[in-house]
């Protein structure tokens, strides 16, 4: 597992448009206890988060924010934060690529059935939902594999499939190197590379219709992965919580 000051994740970094299996190599971010997150604001929202609650993982700071109604979840993978949203939210579509990785979510939370929906679909696509369909948005793990032509056909989308005064969350990772073991290969930077400035900046003007604040924070890579994956990955992330207008 990744361990950092910031965070603690596995990320891929090569992809089929909007999937994030359940592989080894797709992992879902998640973070440790008592990682820390530096708050970065910019605009207001009365539901985002509070300073005092940075300090915990992405799936407690889900249970911490006040979710409620149909959410939608992006490039859902196998249902890294499934449990937690079916435990605040009133119904749950989970959407990816992958169809084998959704049958593993649906395996997770068996039981669910009257609240949990899976659709196969592409997130760089048109989603196959009505204008504002949903009352929240979560997507995290994928949207920085994407360049920036197509992350503007995704949040048009994401946008378009929101209810007013929807919620959503994101993360997006930046400034990602793979340091391998072997001198002669040196760090290597990982494409699309995203640096913090470019990143938020990007975001800033795709959620111009939002009422956004930004977390950021950085992760590296443990030594365990050396001998599996012969690199260590560093980077930082950010975290991205909104409404829209």
């Amino acid at each position: 597992m990744w361990k950092g000051r910031g965070t603690s994740f596995r990320l891929t970094t090569s992809a089929k448009p909007g999937c994030i299996c359940g592989q080894k190599s797709s992992h879902l971010p998640h973070q440790n206890r008592g990682d820390k997150i530096n708050a970065r604001p910019s605009g207001t929202a009365p539901f985002l988060l509070h300073p005092q609650n940075l300090n915990t993982p992405l799936d407690w700071r889900i249970s911490e924010l006040p979710l409620k109604g149909e959410w939608l979840n992006l490039a859902a993978g196998d249902g890294r934060y499934t449990q937690e949203l079916l435990d605040k939210v009133d119904s749950l579509t989970a959407v990816d690529i992958d169809g084998v990785a959704l049958k593993k979510l649906k395996a997770h939370v068996s039981g669910r059935d009257t609240v949990l929906k899976t659709q196969i679909a592409d997130i760089t696509k048109k989603l196959p939902f009505q204008d504002h369909s949903f009352d929240g948005v979560l997507c995290t793990g994928s949207l920085h594999l994407f360049s920036k032509s197509v992350l503007r056909k995704i949040f048009p989308e994401i946008h378009r499939v929101l209810k007013q005064s929807g919620k959503f969350v994101i993360d997006f990772a930046v400034d990602i190197k793979r340091q391998y073991q072997n001198p002669t290969a040196g760090a290597k930077k990982i494409k699309p590379n995203y640096t913090l400035r470019s990143a938020k900046a990007l975001l800033e003007t795709l959620l111009k219709d939002y009422n956004i604040q930004m977390y950021t924070s950085e992760f590296a890579d443990d030594v365990s992965n050396i001998e599996e994956f012969g690199f260590i990955t560093k980077g930082k992330f950010i975290l991205v919580v909104g409404e829209k207008r």
